[in-house]
């Protein structure tokens, strides 16, 4: 029977665990860069319409983005 307490081991999962941290930050903050963006193009200016942009899109992406990092 192995001694796992032994110093300067880790458990076999320590890689698995690192990798999805790893993941899970890229995720969020390759999110969290673009979502203000694309919540513009697609859900509240997908006209184009440059005064919607400036006016109300970007005011409501802004929202839902500040809101996405507060319950994140």
């Amino acid at each position: 029977m192995e001694n796992n307490s032994a110093k300067g081991t880790f458990p076999k999962a320590v890689p698995y665990i690192i990798g999805n941290e790893a993941a899970e930050r890229f995720n969020y903050y390759g999110i969290r860069a673009i979502l203000s963006t694309f919540l513009v193009a697609q859900f509240f200016n997908s006209a184009q319409d440059p005064s919607i942009t400036k006016e109300i899109g970007e005011a409501k992406s802004n929202e839902i983005a500040h809101l996405f990092g507060i319950f994140n």
